[in-house]
């Protein structure tokens, strides 16, 4: 792998021609170890760049990490809301609430525990009985 790598970045073809190359080298690199098209991409960077695979490639890319972003930071969202819910019930009900409270349900990362928790600030007779349905959830 090692003679062909250096072999194509010698050749007197256009880089294109060469970064194309280089990208199948990677590929086929690929069945014989994962490892390889990785230190081989990392080493030849500067000739891959040029190829038009790597454009394609980081344009998909992209937009894949967008689209996570996004979906990541919606799912984030949605969990600060449900925390917001779960207190502005409490809230509500039981008027103001102690710092370690508030800190113990802020820090709840499971959309489905607020969801269960705000049915719990709904129902609860006092904010006894939430610690304790928060305690069990959270145990």
């Amino acid at each position: 792998m090692e003679e062909a790598e250096e072999g194509l970045y010698r050749l007197p073809e256009p880089v294109e021609v060469r970064a194309d190359l280089l990208n199948g080298l990677a590929v086929l690199g690929g069945l014989i170890s994962p490892e390889i098209p990785v230190k081989l991409l990392e080493r030849r960077r500067d000739i891959v760049i040029e190829s038009a695979a790597y454009e394609v490639f980081r344009q998909e890319f992209m937009k894949e990490g967008y689209q996570k972003g996004l979906k990541e930071g919606m799912q984030k969202g949605l969990i600060e809301d449900a925390r917001e819910m779960v207190l502005e019930a409490l809230r509500e009900r039981f008027g103001v609430l102690e710092g370690s409270l508030v800190e113990r349900v802020e820090s709840i990362q499971s959309r489905q525990l607020l969801k269960d928790l705000l049915r719990s600030a709904i129902r609860c007779s006092d904010l006894d009985q939430f610690r304790t349905d928060l305690n069990r959830a959270l145990f």
